[in-house]
């Protein structure tokens, strides 16, 4: 009975180990602790087995060692998956808290930048009044500006003057050709009658 009260109490002692195994983040310190554990738990059911070797009942010992065995592997997937599915509901209620921060966050640095942009348009309209307040003369309206009475259209007149200067600057051209071509001099000299010759 003391090797199965030692076994038990081997038993709690993994457990114990194994919800801080993972509590701890799977930390490599906690795991050795498990598997000598492990290795410790092994050696009492082969210690178990061995005292019943001669007995008539060592198969159903075996039966019963196998049993617990499993019982305990069984056990401690059950506590690893319960410590593991309590972590990640502590991570998942951190993660939802953090959502509606964020939310908060982005709203107020919203509300900043539109507080930003009102406040420089103050600032610039603020500016322009104290620079228009610190002139010291200020402008006044003595006379108002009317425009005169409508010009008569000189159109005619353009079209009359740009006629006779390309008339004048034709009988120019006509003049120059006509006094430096030697052609038409000598044909201007040439004798007419029965005596000329071709």
């Amino acid at each position: 009975m003391a090797a199965a009260q030692k076994l038990l109490s081997t038993r709690t002692q993994l457990q114990a180990a194994t919800d801080a195994y993972v509590q701890h983040n799977f930390d490599p310190r906690y795991k050795r602790r498990v598997d000598s554990l492990n290795n410790v738990i092994t050696e009492q059911l082969g210690d178990l087995s061995d005292r019943y070797i001669l007995s008539p009942l060592a198969t159903k010992k075996d039966l019963v060692d196998q049993k617990l065995q499993l019982q305990l592997q069984n056990q401690l997937s059950k506590n690893s998956s319960g410590a593991i599915n309590k972590e990640i509901d502590r991570l998942n209620t951190k993660f939802d808290a953090l959502v509606p921060h964020e939310a908060a966050t982005q709203a107020l640095e919203s509300a900043i930048d539109i507080a930003s942009k009102e406040y420089l348009e103050v600032l610039q309209k603020y500016n322009q009044a104290s620079m228009e307040s610190n002139f010291s003369t200020q402008l006044r309206l003595v006379e108002i500006a009317e425009p005169g009475s409508a010009q008569p259209s000189k159109k005619m007149l353009l079209v009359i003057i740009s006629g006779v200067v390309s008339f004048v600057f034709c009988v120019a051209v006509l003049f120059i050709l006509f006094f430096f071509d030697y052609s038409v001099k000598m044909l201007m000299n040439w004798p007419i009658g029965p005596e000329r010759r071709y």
